[in-house]
């Protein structure tokens, strides 16, 4: 598998596995019971994470080539990914509860109150964990698209 199929594969499983954990802390035995929830919680970081792997695949290539390292872009996609996160969360929401409703009585600039609060919700949760994994990752993701460059120039 090369170097990008592993990126959007840890993309896949990384927001997944801290959703079905999250999941299974909050709902504990209603997860059973009520097994969409992870799922439900898991689309807008999964959807989240590969978009930023999408967009910041330029990124890591540049430092393969280069010969850099790309712990920096690393962390910076795990800061995309939580931004990113919140805003999915909150038009998940909204759709799921029709724009009428959501926005109730409050306004349209609540939503960017509810955006920063997931976000800082995502970073509370799995912050500490997904920053230092994804700055790996990153190094490791780039290491390998070093090695495949290396391989195609031969």
């Amino acid at each position: 598998m090369n170097a990008r199929a592993w990126l959007h594969l840890a993309a896949l499983l990384a927001p997944l596995a801290a959703a079905l954990l999250l999941a299974w802390v909050v709902f504990q035995g209603e997860l059973l019971e009520t097994p969409w929830r992870a799922p439900a919680l898991a689309a807008p970081g999964v959807i989240a994470a590969q978009l930023v792997a999408w967009w910041r695949w330029p990124a890591l290539e540049r430092r393969a080539v280069a010969g850099e390292g790309a712990w920096l872009t690393g962390l910076g996609m795990a800061a995309l990914t939580h931004v990113l996160f919140g805003v999915l969360l909150v038009v998940a929401l909204m759709i799921a509860a029709g724009p009428r409703a959501y926005f109730g009585e409050s306004g349209a600039w609540s939503v960017v109150g509810q955006i920063v609060f997931f976000m800082l919700a995502s970073l509370g949760a799995t912050g500490w964990l997904s920053f230092p994994l994804t700055a790996g990752l990153a190094q490791a993701i780039a290491a390998l698209r070093r090695k495949e460059l290396s391989r195609d120039t031969r």
